[in-house]
């Protein structure tokens, strides 16, 4: 299957969200289900979900200044 400009833009930034997103709010999940939910352990999310985040797009940014695409080739 052949994918348009438009479909490939909206399946990449769809992956790239989900990517971005599946760690921090399952390492949320985690804490909140066995009882973790602390100060001290929700600054350390925010750390961990902030450097999570500036890893996937540091990533993304050194792939796409090359012209390959991140998720899907061209």
């Amino acid at each position: 299957m052949k994918l348009t400009t438009p479909r490939k833009f909206i399946l990449e930034s769809f992956l790239l969200a989900l990517l971005m997103t599946s760690l921090p709010i399952g390492l949320l999940v985690f804490l909140n289900n066995n009882r973790l939910i602390t100060p001290f352990n929700m600054v350390a999310w925010l750390l961990a979900t902030l450097a999570w985040t500036a890893l996937v797009v540091v990533l993304y940014m050194k792939k796409g200044l090359k012209g390959k695409g991140f998720i899907l080739r061209s």
